[in-house]
């Protein structure tokens, strides 16, 4: 098998195949060209960290495609995400058509990895390096720190105003 073609040529190839009794004829050739699966993407990067809940986060992410293939333009994209923690341990969490990719099923403040590879007509290209993000966290004010700056600024007479209803901050009014 030759692995190292140069797109843009035909090459013209015939089989033999080989048992016991030895070789047999050369088929009829064919003539084909040089088809490549896609290269790798780049610059894969977080657009977006959101939390959804109390303890459940999105992260969304983008990367720029690779140049194509001879002969097939890429069909979509593998997201592939580790198990949490940087254990390295990937498994494919979904496919997209564009580069760019919304995972909304994590757990929130915990820390991820992410891989990403084209895929065309002849398979799979390479998986990118991989990409550790942490998803979004609400608790930025442990609940006993909250209650004791809530009870000083209620003192000083000043309300705080939650932004949302699991305890994000965006406001003091007086």
């Amino acid at each position: 098998v030759d692995v190292a073609c140069t797109p843009g040529l035909n090459y013209q190839v015939t089989l033999a195949g080989r048992n016991f009794a030895g070789w047999s004829t050369l088929s009829m050739p064919l003539t084909t060209g040089c088809f490549l699966r896609p290269g790798s993407i780049s610059n894969l990067r977080e657009v977006a960290s959101y939390q959804l809940s109390e303890d459940r986060a999105a992260l969304a992410l983008a990367w720029d495609a690779p140049a194509n293939s001879v002969g097939a333009d890429t069909a979509y994209y593998n997201v592939y995400r580790d198990q949490g923690l940087r254990q390295a341990l990937f498994r494919l969490i979904g496919t997209t058509q564009t580069p760019f990719f919304n995972d909304t099923d994590l757990d929130a403040g915990r820390a991820y990895g992410y891989q990403v590879a084209a895929v065309n007509a002849f398979g799979e290209g390479p998986v990118s390096d991989v990409l550790f993000l942490q998803a979004a966290d609400s608790s930025a004010i442990p609940q006993t720190e909250l209650s004791r700056l809530s009870g000083l600024l209620s003192r000083a007479n000043v309300q705080l105003v939650p932004a949302a209803a699991f305890g994000v901050l965006d406001e003091v009014g007086g």
